[in-house]
């Protein structure tokens, strides 16, 4: 795992868009979202660290 790692919003609106969802429902949906995208990127920087510290490791011995 390497690079960044970035939530694209624009996928969400235009699926959001193409199924009609509007008002309280998008932003209750939005919000489910971002919570999801969030758990995900955080996991991602987990596990990059944790191959990083690996890595250091590695080298040092």
């Amino acid at each position: 795992m390497g690079g960044y790692y970035a939530f694209d919003a624009t996928v969400a609106y235009a699926w959001m868009d193409s199924e009609g969802i509007e008002g309280k429902r998008r932003n209750e949906l939005w919000r489910e979202v971002r919570q999801i995208a969030g758990g995900a990127l955080a996991i991602m920087r987990e596990q990059m660290e944790e191959a990083q510290r690996k890595a250091s490791a590695n080298r040092s011995h």
